[in-house]
Parts: structure tokens; sequence; C-alpha cells
């Protein structure tokens, strides 16, 4: 990975992470947290060595990737004939590196890192485009030929991944209308496992990334892909000018975040208008909730993490942080590299609600 090629600056790097909007377990609620502070951490410790935004976002994701309690990377859902197939991609403002249905890489996000370096280098020999999105058995091809280490598929699986997945795959082959209404009604916890993990992140120029991770549904038909790797999708970053930047991390339902372009129309709306809880409200309700595309009676949950990087004239910087989702949860943290603890929110949709919405304007200077 290469180092900063811009003056370093004696500005703050931010950083956020979420493990996903969902319904976790109480009970699994510091094992998320340690996992959460150690990913800002990791991150955190890049950008102070003058790395840029996306690597720190490639390695914050890897963190939550190697947790077993997530649904990315190692522990992933399974696929309808068992096997583990992941999503990734990630964003900076000059490129997009992306992977999709891809199996025996154990860290997803870093292969999508690689295909945006890649891209960053130039064209490639005989003057070819280098990729940006690649599938399957290429996306394993080509990450080999690059010396990205391969994995036995079976070491992605996880005790309670096998466990799920078991569960749900009889409940299914029972077909009968018994068991048909008893999977939609039974340990409703377990069908509403998290989705993607991502991250956000402000490098010390001002240059900022986000990535998007994710093992996708459970019982999903083989070669499916979600909008975790899809481009304005699970994640969005873009510098609109020397003075606004912003960058998105999403989750939830796929197939109706990809029918919305979520994140990137999440931030084309968040960048114009001041972020409280109203003008969001709204942007989610016009980009989402009430999008023609998705049926009205379907289920479309999301949850989101965004940043929104404000430069002043007096070259002063602050970010307005948001996280908002219609799930039960969502467990984020965030910290700058001023700071030396992190920042954990463990997010509940109250009753009385059907969105949770929480802003914090944190100064970079």
């Amino acid at each position: 990975m290469a180092d900063l090629t811009e003056t370093e600056t004696n500005h703050a790097g931010f950083i956020a992470v979420h493990v996903g909007a969902g319904l976790q377990s109480e009970a699994r609620l510091p094992r998320y947290q340690e996992t959460i502070k150690r990913a800002c951490l990791q991150g955190i410790r890049v950008l102070n060595n003058g790395k840029n935004a996306s690597e720190a976002a490639c390695i914050a994701v890897a963190v939550l990737e190697d947790c077993p309690l997530t649904n990315a990377g190692m522990g992933s859902n399974l696929t309808l004939d068992g096997n583990v197939e992941c999503d990734a991609s990630i964003m900076d403002e000059e490129s997009y590196g992306a992977i999709g249905a891809v199996s025996g890489i154990k860290n997803p996000i870093t292969l999508a890192w690689a295909l945006l370096h890649t891209q960053k280098q130039g064209l490639m020999e005989g003057g070819r485009i280098p990729p940006c999105f690649l599938v399957g058995d290429g996306a394993k091809q080509w990450a080999q030929q690059n010396g990205l280490p391969l994995i036995d598929n079976q070491q992605m699986k996880t005790e309670n991944s096998t466990f799920m997945f078991e569960k749900y795959k009889r409940k299914l082959d029972e077909n009968t209308s018994e068991s048909t209404k008893k999977m939609k009604t039974d340990d409703v916890n377990d069908t509403k496992r998290l989705d993607t993990v991502g991250a956000i992140v402000i490098d010390r120029n001002g240059n900022v990334a986000a990535a998007a991770s994710s093992g996708g549904i459970l019982l999903k038909h083989s070669g499916r892909v979600g909008h975790s790797a899809m481009f304005g999708c699970g994640c969005w970053a873009e510098r609109k000018d020397d003075s606004c930047s912003i960058a998105v991390a999403s989750s939830g339902t796929g197939e109706f975040l990809m029918k919305s372009l979520f994140s990137k129309s999440i931030s084309d709306a968040c960048i114009i208008d001041d972020l409280t809880p109203e003008t969001v409200r709204n942007h989610i309700n016009n980009i989402f909730l009430n999008r023609r595309m998705t049926p009205t009676n379907a289920e479309k949950y999301f949850g989101f993490i965004l940043l929104k990087l404000i430069t002043n004239e007096n070259q002063n910087r602050l970010v307005e942080f948001l996280c908002a989702h219609n799930t039960q949860t969502m467990f984020v943290g965030y910290m700058n590299t001023h700071q030396s603890k992190v920042t954990t929110l463990f997010s509940k949709l109250h009753s009385d609600d059907s969105l949770s919405i929480n802003i914090d304007s944190i100064p970079l200077t």
C-alpha cells in the first residue's frame, strides 16, 4: 500500500465503522464492541502512519470480516448449496473496486482494494483497461495471479453459519404449507441476521473513502451479487469541491437498496442540505421507503453511516457524522486521529418511531 503523495498537514483524520443493520444479540454486544473498537483503532493507526483513506477503510473492514459474528468474510451466510460467496467494494475520490460471489478469499475487501489500486497504476500490458469489478472464478483467478492468498472455502464456515444453514435448509426442503409458514414466523431474530459491514474514512489530507463487505442473504442462490458490491449501492465516496466531501456505507435489504442506488442517492441528497433529523427522514422516504420500484408491502430494511466533511474559509474542518436505520438495532463506532478512545453507539429503534437517526459533529482541526 502506497504512502500519501500530498503534503502532510496537521489536520486530524476520521474513521467510522458499522457491523450491520439488523438485530444484534444483547449477549454478543461485548464481542461486537471489541471488534468495532479494534477496527477503528487499526484504521486510525494506518492514517497515523501516513497512509490514505482507502487503505485505512480496507484494513478496518478486514478486521470486521475476521469476526465470526458478522455476516462478512469468515462466518458469512451460506448459499442454497452450502457455500460461502462474498461481495465487497471500496471507493475513494478517484476510483472504485469490487468483487462479487467470490469464495476462498479470507478478506474479500482486500481483493476489492487491490482492484482499486491496480486501476491507479494506469493501463495494463497491451493497453488493456484494468478491471474494476470481478465476480466468481474470474475474481478468484485474478487474486491468485496477483499474489493474494486463497484458502479452502470450508475454512470460511463457522459452527453458527453451518447451524443456521442446516436449520433453514431443512425447513425449506420440507416444502409444506405448515413449515413454510413456520419459516416465516419462527426464530425471527435468526432471519434478520446482520447484513453488510462497512467503514467510512477521511485521511489527514481530506481524502475520503468508503467500503462495504457482505456474505449476502441466507440461502441465496449461488452467483447472487448483493448491493455491497454494486457501484453506488453499498458505498459511496466523493469530494464535491474544496469545501465539502462525503462518504457513505450502507446495509439492509440488498435487492431494494440496489434499485434505489442507495449510497449515492443518500450522498447526493445530504451533501446539498444540512443534516437534520427532518431532512434525513425526508430523503430516506423519497429515495428508498416510498420508491415505486420496490413493493409497498415489502420489508424494506436499511441502515447506513455517513460522514460529511466541511472545510471553511479558514481551513478549519468539521465532520458531521450520521447513523440512521429502520432495523431494530445498529452498532457503530467512530473516532479521529487525535483521540485515543473509540466512541461506540448501540442504536436501538424506539417502539414509537419507524426510524432511528443519530447525528454528531466532530471538529478535525
